[in-house]
Formats: C-alpha cells, structure tokens, sequence
C-alpha cells in the first residue's frame, strides 16, 4: 500500500484493502478515498474530473489512480516496474503510473470507499512545487502518455 506522509488512514482501513483484494484479485489497483485531499482555495480534483464516482465498481480509468491512498499487489508493481523516480518534482507520478496499469493485460482499478483516509491541512509544499517541471520530463521521455493526456484531454 502507498499512502502520503500527510494522510492519515481511517480505522477499518486495513480491513477494507484485505477485503478489496478478496474480492477483485491481485490484478485490481485499488485506490482510497481522501477526505479534505485539496487545498482552501482550489478546486476538489475529486468533483473536477470525477476520481471517485461509482465506488466498488471495476473500472479501467487508470488516469484517476491516486496513488496518496493506493493499494496494489506486489507481483503487478513489479511488473509495471513501479513508480519513474525521475519525477521527484511532484503532481505527475501517480497518472504516469496508472497509464502504465492500463497498458498492463487484465487489469483494473477500484475506487474503495473502505479505504477511507484524512488529508492532514499544510501549506502546499514540496511534493507540487515545479509541476511543470515534471511535466517537460513526462513530455520528453514519455511522449505517448504526454500526447494523450496533455494534447489529447484523455481523463
């Protein structure tokens, strides 16, 4: 499972991924709910672009994994070859990786409501400094992804 230092995961959580697993196998990503994910001011990505409608259902929106609150099979992250560490600027890291779930045969995304965690509030910091930064490096070393969700407004 991954989860961001400024998340903290809800009592049944760990019951909630288990469960998850059980019931859609080692080839599903399954990815948490994040209360108070955003910061004042700025939109909630959640209603924006519509990350955690249908809750339990499989999906093949792998664009939405957020990997804040992520929990994934050991085998199939190794097979994806895990998270490009090149891209150490922030904002990016988790769509890339979800593209790269999708190309992946026979898998699936699930948003659980079961693991429900809370976004401790901080200034922005860190993780999303140079975005854009992030963003040249997707550009030059991943151009297909970069076209299709960049260019193309694949979500």
């Amino acid at each position: 499972m991954f989860v961001d230092p400024d998340v903290i995961v809800g009592p049944r959580y760990f019951e909630g991924m288990l469960r998850g697993f059980s019931q859609f196998g080692d080839r599903t990503v399954q990815t948490g709910y994040i209360i108070g994910y955003y910061f004042d001011g700025s939109p909630d990505p959640r209603a924006e672009f519509g990350v955690w409608e249908n809750p339990g259902i499989l999906t093949r929106r792998f664009y939405q994994l957020a990997s804040g609150n992520m929990a994934i099979a050991r085998t199939l992250f190794d097979e994806i070859g895990g998270f490009d560490e090149d891209l150490i600027y922030g904002g990016v890291e988790d769509l890339l990786f979800g593209y790269h779930v999708g190309l992946m045969p026979a898998t699936s995304i699930v948003f659980n409501r079961k693991m429900e965690a809370h976004h401790i509030p901080h200034p922005v910091g860190g993780a999303h400094l140079n975005t854009t930064h992030t963003w040249e490096i997707v550009k030059r070393k991943w151009p297909e992804f970069y076209t299709d969700y960049i260019v193309n407004g694949s979500r």
